[in-house]
């Protein structure tokens, strides 16, 4: 980062993101972290991590995706090796992480290949200034 004259404006932050709250980001990014856990532990750790972002934020999730087809044998051999090395660990399609990040509430979602088994997964959370009340009823004098 120094090299790049980037250190003011990055900053890591030691924890444990499953009991430690996550920072307040415009940006977070989770590479090679969902496909450690089980199911439910990426849909906690997506939800914690849109409660986190500012409006206009975005999550990047970056593992190597199994094709939402399921016929590249790439992703699926990675998947195997991550279900013998971990306890629950396994590798997913994009449309599951899209999913779970619509259910967390991001707006918009999108899948970047990133040119080998790994593709990144973009979650953007609303603006404040897009998110709208309900219109109210004009009320008539009498």
């Amino acid at each position: 980062m120094a090299s790049q004259q980037l250190s003011d404006r990055l900053t890591f932050y030691p924890g444990d993101f499953f009991t430690d709250p996550l920072p307040q980001a415009d940006v977070l990014i989770m590479g090679r972290i969902l496909h450690n856990w089980g199911v439910s532990s990426r849909v906690a750790l997506v939800e914690k991590a849109y409660q986190a972002l500012t409006p206009g934020g975005a999550l990047i999730v970056y593992d190597p995706l199994i094709d939402d087809t399921r016929r590249e044998p790439a992703g699926l051999l990675s998947s195997l090796n991550m279900l013998i090395e971990t306890p629950n660990g396994s590798e997913y399609a994009a449309a599951d992480c899209r999913g779970w990040m619509a259910n967390a509430g991001f707006s918009e979602r999108r899948v970047m290949p990133l040119g080998d088994v790994h593709a990144a997964v973009i979650g953007k959370r609303l603006r404040a200034e897009h998110i709208t009340e309900p219109l109210k009823k004009k009320s008539r004098g009498a």
